[in-house]
């Protein structure tokens, strides 16, 4: 009967993180484009005379700081200003030992601010749920019941072993990219 209780409760957080992620749309919400798109590199090789590095480097500062099975990126940029007939992208790609995975988002005004977790669901479907549950958990008023606090521990419980696994080694860098020519800005890895 425990079983059964703990698993409606996980599927009611599910249902609710589901719920929250739904909601949150609007422009300055990150485009998926999942793939193996590393085909850019970091060096200039432009045929262009603008030196996007230099410009790049006194335009754009980014941050990525560890917390709580997620990395909080802030991006802040007045590089737009800056270019003359062209439009950045903005992005990150992030693996498990390799950069498999690209996310862009769009930058409107100068600065951007995310949460990306070190659990990609597509390699760790069953944590990116958890994870989701556990931040539904956490935005819960307190005393939580008992079956609250159980499904909370065992997200904390799960996530832990899949670090253990093998997510320990995500890692990622924030770019920006211009002509198809990737420009790394930061990297970061748990």
């Amino acid at each position: 009967m425990k079983k059964i209780k703990f698993l409606s409760m996980l599927l009611l957080m599910a249902t609710i993180s589901i719920g929250f992620s739904a909601c949150g749309g609007g422009d300055d919400e990150p485009e998926y484009d999942w793939g193996s798109s590393d085909s850019s590199s970091s060096s200039s090789s432009s045929s262009s005379s603008v030196d996007y590095e230099s410009l790049i480097s006194s335009n754009v500062t980014a941050t990525a700081k560890y917390n709580d099975y997620a990395f909080d990126i802030t991006f802040k940029t007045t590089l737009a200003s800056a270019l003359s007939g062209v439009t950045p992208k903005h992005g990150i790609v992030c693996g498990y030992g390799s950069y498999d995975y690209v996310q862009y988002f769009t930058v409107t005004g100068t600065s951007y601010s995310t949460t990306l977790t070190i659990f990609i669901d597509l390699v760790y479907p069953e944590e990116a749920l958890y994870y989701n549950s556990y931040k539904a958990i956490q935005v819960m008023e307190k005393p939580w019941s008992s079956s609250t606090t159980d499904l909370y521990n065992e997200c904390v419980k799960y996530m832990d072993k899949a670090i253990k696994n093998g997510a320990k080694d995500y890692q990622g860098r924030i770019f920006v990219e211009i002509s198809g020519t990737r420009y790394y800005v930061k990297s970061f890895s748990y």
